[in-house]
């Protein structure tokens, strides 16, 4: 079974992380099934998967072919041997204009074949998600058909990548202590560990809360703050330097995926970003808080919110409200403009941070006021998280999901 993967890299974690990972699932569950990736951006990947050479046009990586997606003739010559015969489209990334050629040459179609393009969306919790999966769409060629294929937090989308090395770390916490110490070798359980992976915004309320937290806290655990590399590294270093921080902050260099995932499974708070890593924490059972990526009319506040809303039934009201009011302010960025249904939300749980949205300083006290409350429950908050966790695993494994849609629909093209 012949499978090509696209994927255009936007967040260099969260795209190619999650076509990395699904890859790997999917020739764990199917040795005979031949993939192809087609890479945008060919260091990115480099970053995470070791023995990536960022600079080849075309190589075998772990019994794939990967290509870079930017060498039309490299991939067409390819494509010339192995015929795209099923395509996942990840993100909307959209086809090469090299892969539209092919797809839609006309001269072609006396003795073309069909072909399959399955569309993975991004990750929401929003209700439409239910409706789209499976949902058939049109291409320019009878020859070339298109289906919705989606990620979820419900049984009626296809869940999230439950692949074998993650759900060891979850099971076996020495497994993954073991993974990490490899790349991490001072790292240890005892400590309260605390991952941060954003995108840039003010870190000083979030550093000022933890300090505050770190010396209530000192006879119990000495925190230690894992900051990813990325675009707000130097940022929250700024922060942490300016506040004379007595918690310990450790600037981390690209992991492997393996190494990240073991990391935001043996922490104590995962702060957390990005398509691939958000799904990664929402499965640890570990309390999180999101930083979506921002988008026009702070729509980000509507996908955030109904994340929110799938763990609701999980908290308590007094818990759910802490979190709901932290993630809001979180996620603000003031001046910009919020949009209808942003605006309705932030009013009915937050009104003080609608009516207050441009004023920094009481957004960055309130930010500090409850993020502290947020590392004082953490503990307590943390059998939520769990029970959530467990939620999603029991919707079943994304990449299962996937290799039987395969098997049914696909594997007589």
């Amino acid at each position: 079974m012949e499978l090509m993967i696209l994927c255009k890299v936007v967040d260099n974690y969260g795209d190619i992380g999650f076509v990395y990972r699904l890859a790997r699932a999917l020739s764990e569950l199917d040795k005979d099934m031949h993939l192809s990736l087609v890479v945008s951006d060919l260091p990115s990947f480099a970053f995470m998967a070791p023995g990536i050479d960022e600079k080849a046009a075309r190589q075998s990586y772990n019994g794939w072919d990967v290509l870079d997606g930017n060498n039309a003739a490299v991939c067409k010559e390819y494509c010339a041997v192995h015929a795209p015969k099923i395509i996942l489209e990840c993100f909307q990334c959209g086809r090469p204009a090299w892969l539209e050629d092919i797809l839609f040459d006309k001269s072609q179609e006396q003795s073309k074949k069909n072909v399959q393009i399955l569309n993975i969306e991004y990750l929401t919790a929003e209700s439409w998600a239910d409706d789209f999966h499976l949902l058939k769409s049109g291409t320019r060629s009878a020859f070339v058909k298109k289906v919705n294929f989606m990620p979820g937090f419900t049984s009626k989308t296809a869940g999230l990548i439950l692949d074998k090395p993650f759900t060891d770390y979850l099971a076996h916490k020495e497994t993954a202590l073991q993974q990490l110490r490899a790349t991490l070798p001072d790292f240890t359980a005892d400590e309260y560990n605390i991952v941060v992976f954003a995108y840039k915004k003010d870190f000083s309320p979030f550093v000022s809360a933890l300090q505050q937290f770190s010396k209530s806290n000192a006879e119990h655990n000495k925190v230690h703050v894992y900051v990813a590399a990325g675009i707000s590294q130097s940022v929250f270093m700024q922060a942490y330097e300016a506040n004379s921080c007595s918690f310990t902050c450790t600037q981390l260099p690209r992991l492997y995926q393996t190494s990240w995932d073991a990391l935001l499974t043996m922490c104590d708070l995962n702060l957390i970003r990005g398509e691939d890593s958000f799904s990664r924490a929402c499965l640890a059972g570990i309390p999180f808080v999101w930083h979506a990526y921002q988008q026009d009319g702070e729509y980000q506040i509507e996908k955030l919110y109904a994340t929110l809303c799938r763990m609701k039934g999980f908290f308590s009201n007094e818990n759910y409200s802490l979190l709901t009011r932290l993630s809001i302010l979180y996620n603000l960025h003031p001046g910009c403009q919020i949009g209808t249904e942003a605006q309705e939300i932030i009013a009915e749980h937050f009104p003080q941070a609608l009516q207050n949205k441009e004023n920094a300083e009481w957004l960055n006290r309130q930010s500090e006021a409850y993020f502290y409350e947020f590392f004082a429950k953490a503990g307590t908050l943390k059998k939520s998280f769990a029970d959530f966790s467990a939620s999603l695993i029991s919707n079943g494994d994304f990449a299962l999901h996937l290799h039987d849609y395969l098997k049914g629909h696909c594997y007589t093209l």
